[in-house]
């Protein structure tokens, strides 16, 4: 995102180019000492949040294709010491310092050799948020932060699901996702609603499954098979229908 480009304009190196320059060595002086200025405080959980939300987000999206694993320009910016680290240009953060800092000069297209992202500049919003993160010292939860978790668990976490034993539960007679469901009701004293007519079921699983209404003699056929598993047959006959193909392949068209 920070690759800085020598420009020659009609066979000269360009003299503001080498001015700029100059100013980027004083800047990567104080990279360096920047770089002593580890994140000595805890973390706030707002601190955190605010580098969730607006500025990992924005490097994902506009710097880590050139500045993630990959080192465009010498510079990386996947972590809070590579970024204050900058690259063959210099220093790109300068803390507390935005004004200063590359990072906020490139991202501000004031000048055409330096913009970055290079084709579209970045709302201004995402600008100011880039701004104040640097102003408040470029914080980068790589480390333990303020709220989270140090990796012991506590016997109340202990109570949640995911770490009780695995148990067979003996389900009676129908599906046992239903069970489960009446279980729940049953805990939080809830009556259920009464079970769907065939004439509603047909009608929702046809509409569901193919996105259209049944055809009159398919709810005649199933009103009148009384036999045990038409429901089963009835999915399994929607499953195998060509419209069911139709409808779902839509979605998976929609993603190609």
């Amino acid at each position: 995102m920070m690759h800085l480009k020598g420009v020659w304009i009609s066979g000269r190196y360009n003299v503001s180019m080498i001015a700029m320059r100059t100013r980027v060595i004083t800047v990567a002086t104080l990279g360096l000492v920047s770089l002593g200025m580890a994140q000595d405080k805890p973390l706030t959980r707002a601190q955190v949040d605010f580098f969730e939300a607006k500025i990992r987000p924005v490097l994902a999206t506009h710097c880590f294709e050139c500045h993630g694993n990959k080192d465009k320009g010498g510079l990386k910016l996947n972590s809070r010491e590579a970024a204050l680290k900058g690259g063959d240009s210099g220093a790109v953060i300068v803390l507390g310092k935005p004004k200063q800092s590359l990072l906020i000069k490139a991202v501000e297209h004031l000048d055409e050799d330096l913009a970055m992202p290079p084709k579209k500049k970045l709302p201004a919003h995402v600008i100011d948020d880039l701004t104040r993160w640097i102003r408040d010292g470029a914080v980068w939860p790589e480390g333990k932060a303020v709220g989270f978790a140090t990796g012991k668990i506590t016997d109340k976490q202990r109570e949640h699901w995911a770490f009780q034993p695995l148990k067979k539960v003996e389900i009676a007679e129908g599906h046992p996702v239903d069970a489960l469901i009446r279980a729940k009701l049953d805990e939080q004293k809830l009556k259920q609603v009464k079970l769907a007519g065939k004439r509603t079921l047909i009608r929702r699983a046809t509409f569901n499954l193919t996105g259209l209404p049944p055809a009159p003699a398919e709810v005649t056929v199933f009103l009148a098979d009384q036999k045990s598993g038409a429901w089963e047959r009835l999915i399994e006959r929607l499953l195998a229908s060509a419209h069911y193909g139709e409808r779902w392949g839509r979605h998976w068209l929609d993603v190609v």
